[in-house]
Order: structure tokens, then sequence, then C-alpha cells
């Protein structure tokens, strides 16, 4: 595995005290969200070079590496009985701190050809979230820098705030994974959570604290509204973005009771039994004015489900749900779904 840093959280307060600036003790750790990252980096190259059909033995060589690398991470950093993945493996090589990385968590169900549906159905059932949405990391590292009257020191922000705050597009990554496997209760409660902080000042800070307020000098920040977006596009509008153009696959409730995804055939009965209440919303949903490659589209969904029952682009029904990415000018699209059959 790679050593060095979590993907976006510093030592001085997203690690245990003994790693706080020093550089040299955390590049020799090996963190979930930083390994992930390059085995994505890896199977893309591979994927690319296959669609750009680019020299084989470069591409072979990228889908070994992928291969090796994931192999490692499922097996060095997964603990069975927790049921989720370690945050990083120490500089000795010999232990896994076993708080929950948000990101790295999220990374790990996304990523393509990664893993299992028994381990994913694990992450979703056994990663803690708060009241206001999934924590950077958990629980939280003993600092000496959370207390109630630090959290308003804004002098000393880099010293507390990946501690366990709440970070929108670490919730945004994690949302859109639950969405993608059918995890409508999970993606739901996320999506409601992040409006409702956004909605504290009209805007989407960098992070938040657990009485919602943030820092002035964080109150915008890009990735938090992308964060936020990806929940939309991809959540709520089921946007897979392709090589050639767009899939849908919107999930649209009315405030119904929905199971969650239980298919394990050795989950008991009350499991299966459990369910959710998705937020209500209106009998049509829009998304206008999309640019995309020379493109402004237009999407209209209809109806409640998961499932879509008619796709019409600019008027004339399709039989598969996607738009063409070489495509040109204005694209209005209308869909209609409905609940599942199964």
């Amino acid at each position: 595995m790679f050593g060095g840093c979590s993907s976006f959280m510093e030592s001085n307060s997203g690690y245990p005290l003994k790693y706080k600036l020093n550089g040299t003790l955390v590049g020799r750790t090996k963190a979930l969200s930083t390994n992930i990252l390059y085995y994505n980096g890896y199977y893309y190259a591979y994927r690319m070079g296959q669609i750009l059909m680019e020299n084989t033995e470069v591409v072979a060589r990228m889908k070994a590496m992928a291969t090796k690398l994931k192999r490692t991470i499922r097996q060095r950093l997964w603990d069975e009985q927790r049921g989720l993945y370690g945050y990083f493996e120490d500089e000795t090589g010999r232990h896994v701190v076993n708080n929950t990385e948000g990101l790295g968590m999220a990374l790990v169900l996304l990523s393509e050809d990664f893993e299992t549906n028994h381990r994913r159905r694990m992450i979703f059932s056994n990663t803690y979230r708060t009241e206001l949405g999934l924590p950077s990391v958990w629980p939280r590292f003993d600092l000496g820098t959370d207390t109630e009257d630090d959290i308003h020191d804004y002098h000393h922000i880099s010293e507390r705030y990946h501690n366990g705050r709440i970070w929108p597009f670490v919730s945004g990554y994690f949302a859109i994974a639950a969405a993608q496997f059918g995890r409508y209760d999970i993606f739901a409660e996320e999506l409601v959570k992040l409006t409702d902080l956004s909605e504290q000042n009209a805007t989407f800070a960098e992070f938040y604290e657990f009485d919602k307020s943030f820092p002035p000098k964080r109150r915008r920040q890009l990735w938090s509204d992308t964060g936020y977006l990806g929940m939309i596009y991809k959540g709520l509008f089921g946007m897979t973005f392709l090589p050639d153009g767009i899939l849908f696959a919107p999930k649209k409730y009315n405030g119904n009771t929905i199971n969650e995804d239980n298919d394990d055939p050795n989950d008991d009965e009350e499991n299966k039994d459990s369910s959710t209440t998705f937020f209500k919303l209106n009998e049509t949903m829009s998304l206008t004015n999309i640019k995309y490659r020379k493109m402004i589209v237009n999407v209209h969904v209809r109806g409640y489900g998961d499932t879509v029952e008619s796709f019409k682009l600019n008027g004339e029904r399709k039989k598969v749900p996607k738009l063409d990415g070489y495509s040109t000018g204005r694209q209005l699209i209308e869909i209609t779904v409905g609940p599942s059959q199964s």
C-alpha cells in the first residue's frame, strides 16, 4: 500500500495526538482513502487505455497494479468482526487504527470492481452517522481541543476541524453510494440533513460543528457545494456519467415507507422488515439548464419510484434511458418512474 496522509485530513486534527506536526511519522502510515484513490488511478488508467486502444502492455500493467492494490487493501484494512474498514495502518505496519474514515468508506463503496455485496451491506449498516450527517472520522480522537469553549475559538481551527466534524462533500459521496446500491433510506437522510445545514446561513460551509455552527471564514466552499449537487445529479436524478453519454435511473419517492436493501438470504425477518420514510417530493421534479458538453439539458421526472417506465428525448420515446454524449444544442428529457416490480 501507499504511505502518506489521508486524502484530505491533516495530522493536526485528523490523527491521534502523537502524529501532530510530525510529517515524517504520518508519511509512514497507510490511509484507506489515499490507497483507494491510488486504486482508482490504476483502474481507470486501465479502462481508459482499453477505450483509447493504447499500448497493451501498459494497459495490462495498470490492471495488474489495480488488482494487487485492491487485494492488499481488502486484506489488511478490513475488520470482519466490526464489518468496517479501518482508517489507517500505523507506521509499524502491524496495527490498524480502527476509527471510521467517512470519505474512505464512501470511496470504497463507489469504487468500481472493488467491493462485494456482503461487505457493502455491512458498511451501510455499521458506519456511524450523526444527527447532522456522516462525520469525517469517528470516534473523535482525544486532542485536547474539543471542549465546548474551544469549538468557537477560530484561531485554532486547524487543530480540530477534521476531528469528527461534518464535511458536506464527505456526506455527499456516502449518500451517492447509498442511492447507487438501493439504500434510499440513508440517501434521503443525508440529503435532508445537508439541506438543513445549508439553510442555517444560506451557504454550504467547509465544515459544521454539532451545534450547526461554522467559522465565518469557512462559510463558502465549492467542494461542499458540489457534494450536495452530486446528491441531486447522481442520487435523486440517478445520472451516471459514461464516456459516451449519461444514463438515467432516478430514485423518487413521495414520503412513502420503503424497505431497506436487505437481499441477503441469511438476514432474519426482522431485518428484512426494517423500513424508513422518504422525504416528500412533488409529482414532477425538474433539473433545468444543465450545461453538459455541447448541450443545454432539461430533465423532468414524473411519478414515484425507482423504475424507469418511460424515457423520452425531445418527444421521442427511447428504449434505453440514455443521452448521447455527442449530441448538441438543447435537449429535453422526460422520464416517468414507477415502483419496482420485484
